[in-house]
């Protein structure tokens, strides 16, 4: 090799470690507003497809640029986007939007907002469940809820109806996961 190419090679190296050595580690705490722990909070470096979740304590770790900005969210809470400005912790409190919380429907792949929701999604009225003298919620759902069908219903207490969710084929045993 040459001495041109020993030099290139050379500066190519050093040029790599400068630019890993530009990174900060980023750490903190995510809480609500009583100062609770939030665990599984999505922390996302804005501009990229890169970030964490917090743990159990509501703590995280994350290697950024300087100038970087960080987004939080959370199911529930309202959304925070904040500056990293070269510092090296970053505490958040994180407030809640129950007007948000009324639009996401939990299922079992996710979570999603209702209005983009590509599952038919059922509810249960909980307080015409309740008029309903039945001591057993399996068959309080007969009738109730659309998909749903309940059979098996015998007068033998402590017997459990047999519950079908969309037909027979619900899944492989043929029982909901309730």
């Amino acid at each position: 090799m040459t001495m041109k190419h020993i030099l290139t090679l050379f500066l190519l190296v050093l040029y790599s470690f400068i630019s890993i050595a530009q990174d900060k580690t980023v750490s903190g705490t995510v809480t609500d507003e009583t100062d609770q722990a939030l665990p599984g909070v999505n922390i996302m470096i804005v501009g990229s497809s890169s970030g964490t979740t917090t743990d159990l304590d509501g703590n995280y770790k994350l290697s950024v640029d300087p100038d970087a900005i960080l987004r939080f969210s959370f199911i529930g809470y309202k959304s925070i986007s904040e500056n990293v400005n070269g510092r090296s912790s970053i505490n958040i409190k994180m407030e809640s939007d129950f007007e948000s919380l009324s639009e996401v429907v939990v299922v079992g792949y996710g979570s999603q907002k209702k209005s983009v929701a590509s599952a038919a999604i059922s509810t249960a009225d909980v307080e015409a469940m309740e008029k309903i003298s039945i001591p057993n919620v399996g068959r309080s759902l007969q009738g109730l809820v659309n998909g749903v069908s309940v059979s098996g219903v015998s007068g033998q207490p402590g017997n459990n109806p047999t519950i079908l969710i969309r037909g027979v084929g619900s899944n492989s045993n043929n029982r909901p996961l309730v």
